[in-house]
């Protein structure tokens, strides 16, 4: 009872694993844990129970950053039920129409206008950064070429791919709920 919660968890990861089940059911792992010993756990877990030993592994946790680093299927639950349910690719992207680019360009530059909808456009430490969605049958080489000739400098371009966080968000919105 003197342990640490992190110390306490690690009794409990050991105390499950002690019989060599084949299924193994972890509610919130690395919960309590410090950053290197999460690491770690999330490194034995894939590599030495999944991959080594077979083991099947059902993960249950808030940590969707986890979740897309362990799980080869995942599952979004909301108000008791499955809301969405595949690969972490096909869950990703599940919703999202179109490309997102990140820009950063001149802060003087004037309005955007393109084959694309601009998402966010703000200043910050004289950095203008702006965040579009390309249009529907619209690529990459046709955003830069309308920025280009309409005469943006362009400093950086990062393409943003949807994450486990944004999917949530957007099963939360689509069930009228508060995440």
């Amino acid at each position: 009872s003197g342990y640490s919660s992190g110390m306490k968890q690690r009794v409990a990861i050991a105390r499950a694993l002690l019989h060599d089940p084949p299924i193994l059911l972890m509610d919130e792992p690395t919960r309590s844990l410090d950053p290197e010993a999460a690491l770690k756990l999330r490194g034995y877990v894939l590599e030495q129970l999944k991959r080594r030993d077979g083991k099947t592994i059902l993960l249950a946790t808030h940590n969707l950053r986890e979740a897309e680093t362990m799980a080869d299927r995942v599952a979004i639950i909301a108000h008791g039920t499955v809301q969405e349910v595949g690969t972490v690719e096909e869950v990703r992207l599940r919703g999202i129409r179109g490309e997102r680019f990140a820009l950063e360009i001149d802060p003087d530059g004037g309005p955007l206008q393109g084959p694309f909808q601009v998402l966010s456009d703000e200043v910050l430490d004289g950095q203008r950064k702006v965040t579009v969605l390309l249009a529907e049958g619209q690529g990459f080489e046709d955003m830069l070429r309308s920025l280009l000739a309409s005469g943006v400098r362009v400093r950086s371009c990062d393409r943003v791919e949807p994450d486990l966080d944004a999917a949530f968000a957007r099963v939360m919105k689509n069930e009228g709920s508060e995440a």
